[in-house]
């Protein structure tokens, strides 16, 4: 299952009230009720998001040096990251109060 830029149900994405305006704390490490946490699965919506994504991709490619050899998915994968991460970003903007940060919760490795 996919999501979309479209999802309006920011409460039970994000477990925090849209509306809640509480002052952040000073330390920024923690993580507060204003906080969005990083949806992988966003996707999205809009052609011109997508045409957005496809503009900051073609751009990181032609910028940034590869190696030689890389797995055959490698193109592809890039390029899905940079449409999620844009699209939590542009989520973020539109849908949160000014102040609200993007996070994603440190994974663990076994």
């Amino acid at each position: 299952m996919t999501h979309s830029i479209e999802r309006l149900d920011l409460e039970a994405y994000t477990g925090t009230d849209p509306q809640d305006h509480e002052a952040d704390t000073e330390d920024s490490d923690i993580i507060s009720s204003r906080d969005v946490h990083h949806d992988p699965w966003l996707i999205p919506a809009s052609a011109e998001l997508q045409a957005f994504a496809e503009e900051i991709f073609e751009y990181l490619e032609d910028h940034c040096p590869r190696p030689a050899r890389q797995r055959s998915d490698a193109r592809e994968r890039r390029k899905a990251i940079v449409e999620n991460i844009l699209t939590n970003v542009a989520l973020l903007v539109h849908h949160q109060p000014e102040g609200s940060r993007l996070v994603s919760l440190p994974t663990t490795r076994r």
